[in-house]
């Protein structure tokens, strides 16, 4: 009776699929097994865990839905679509890695839309770091293309046996699934307009296509972005009848937190900003809130003192006018408020922004005809070119300055600056990244000596945009991970026209504690809204930092930071 039941068997297999189709049946198979082992690896890298952890548990979803997508797209007879949707699965999950490894964050479709033009920049001066962690996105690209030549054979398969029983199969399983997914503790509120907190929860519970669900229902609604926008208190203040003070900031590019006190061979990376962590009210550790807008993020946060959002660039934001810019304050006060810049205006649509939020005139490197090297105009030129402004500048002045030699991959300024001490180092990413902060620093102490001569009475305040993108093996940056998401420190350095000292021990800041401190130092009139704190008014007090949705203890933020610098 047995051998009846494995002949009956062996006979109804040899009808269905013969001896010629199975090696097509099985290179299918095979694509599809490792498409599936990709997506799993690519959706634990994305929440940071073992990926070979997940893969007993997740194969078998993972494979049947590869089977079933692929299998719907070869029964359409046209290969390119075959081809394109790989393409694009690829190209999406190379996307998204990349973001991911370089800010420990998640990429929304708002950013693909809005940030086009800048990821062209960057990738045409090579400014996107690589993580080789990205190859397992063509996991199963030699078992794709021994698909595409057996297309039209496996099409056949597909059509005369394939197709009816497994979109059948799949029809049972997905109503099995959906009426076992977790719907308890769902709050589509929180998700859907919580543009601050809701990635990683999205992800880890729900997936990645949900989350980008998410994003589609959002996409375009400024109208929510607008209203969820979380200002702090209001603060306010008349101004005396002394004097006013003139106040100059600068953005650092990449100047990472740690660095203020590396050395190599026993000499500091950046003397001149080490010499001033000394000789300055130095904060060490000062929270940057670099997140979907990249390194807009980052004037846009000191500037309106708000924190920025986690799906957007929140600079191109349409129709919002920036009621809370500390520009408009100094505006208010008569002052000449301006902003410089080497790269061009239109790059994180800086020339429209920065207007909006009141800075009467904006020099990108065409306004200030500037030459480009490598990519943007040196940080030397820039400052020549507001020290020539200075010359000139009679009232009271607000000048917000942003670098770029220092920017990823920091090869900028090789043709133009060398600095021997490194020469022997071979990792290259650490070298660039020594010699172009090193050059900085240079410049940067040359620009400062002019101002402290020619305009005593004024403020000076110095801090780093963000740590540099470049890997933990290449160099140790000021950061560290909670809740999924990346905690970044920059210093912050403030020079007074009366040359005060301070260096702070226990506490760490944020960038939402700069507008506050600049209007109380410059004494000027103001209002406006803050959740951050006089940075001059030291030692400064325990208190929460706002981040993602959560409040950090400052005590806590620092304590942490500081291990990591230790060990």
């Amino acid at each position: 009776m047995n051998h009846k039941l494995k002949k009956a068997a062996l006979n109804f297999y040899n009808k269905l699929i013969t001896f010629k189709e199975w090696p097509i049946l099985i290179i299918f198979l095979c694509f599809v097994f490792t498409n599936a082992v990709k997506n799993i690896i690519f959706y634990n890298l994305l929440i940071d865990l073992s990926a070979c952890n997940a893969l007993g548990s997740c194969l078998f979803s993972k494979f049947f839905i590869s089977f079933v997508l692929y299998l719907i797209l070869t029964r359409l007879k046209r290969k390119y679509l075959f081809i394109v949707f790989y393409v694009l699965q690829t190209l999406y999950m190379v996307i998204n890695l990349s973001y991911h490894f370089s800010l420990q964050g998640y990429v929304h479709i708002n950013q693909y839309i809005h940030l086009f033009s800048e990821t062209l920049e960057l990738i045409k001066h090579s400014a996107l770091p690589f993580n080789v962690k990205v190859l397992y996105s063509i996991l199963d690209l030699p078992f794709f293309i021994a698909t595409l030549f057996v297309y039209n054979k496996f099409y056949q398969l597909n059509k005369k046996n394939l197709f009816k029983p497994v979109i059948y199969a799949a029809l049972i399983l997905l109503i099995i699934i959906t009426i076992k997914w977790d719907v308890n503790n769902f709050e589509p509120k929180k998700f859907i307009y919580d543009a601050y907190s809701s990635d990683l929860f999205v992800i880890s519970k729900y997936g990645i296509l949900v989350y980008n669900i998410v994003d589609l229902i959002k996409l375009g609604d400024t109208k929510k972005h607008i209203k969820y926008i979380k200002y702090g208190p209001v603060v306010s203040k008349e101004s005396s009848d002394s004097i006013n003070f003139n106040v100059i900031v600068i953005q650092f590019e990449s100047l990472d937190a740690f660095i203020i006190n590396r050395k190599y061979k026993n000499k500091y990376i950046a003397p001149f900003l080490s010499e001033l962590s000394n000789n300055s009210i130095y904060y060490p550790y000062a929270l940057s809130y670099h997140k979907a807008g990249s390194t807009s993020d980052c004037e846009f946060s000191v500037i309106n003192s708000i924190e920025p959002f986690d799906d957007m660039p929140s600079i191109k934001i349409r129709n919002y006018e920036y009621p809370n810019s500390i520009c408009k304050q100094f505006c208010k006060n008569g002052y000449t408020v301006e902003a410089f810049h080497g790269n061009i205006g239109t790059y994180f649509n800086r020339e429209v922004a920065l207007k909006k939020m009141g800075f009467s005139d904006f020099y990108d490197i065409r306004r200030m005809q500037l030459r480009e090297v490598g990519w943007g105009a040196p940080d030397k030129a820039v400052f020549d070119f507001v020290k020539t402004k200075l010359m000139f500048q009679g009232s009271n002045f607000y000048y917000h300055i942003i670098t770029m030699s220092s920017h990823e991959p920091f090869i900028f300024v090789k043709d133009i600056y060398k600095n021997n001490l490194f020469s022997d180092i071979k990792n290259e990413k650490r070298k660039d990244y020594y010699n172009s902060i090193s050059y900085v620093d240079g410049v940067l102490k040359e620009f400062l000596d002019y101002v402290k001569t020619k305009h005593p009475n004024t403020y000076i305040f110095i801090y780093g945009d963000h740590t540099p993108l470049i890997q933990k093996e290449d160099y140790k940056k000021s950061c560290f991970i909670k809740n999924g998401f990346m905690f970044e420190f920059v210093p912050l350095f403030i020079i007074t026209p009366d040359s005060k000292k301070y260096k702070e021990k226990e506490l760490a800041i944020s960038f939402l504690d700069i507008a506050i401190t600049m209007a109380e130092a410059s004494n000027i009139s103001y209002n406006f809204k803050t959740h951050g704190i006089n940075l001059l008014n030291y030692p400064i007090k325990d208190g929460f930092i706002p981040y993602r949705g959560n409040l950090y203890s400052r005590k806590d933020l620092f304590k942490k930071i500081k291990q990591i610098n230790y060990k």
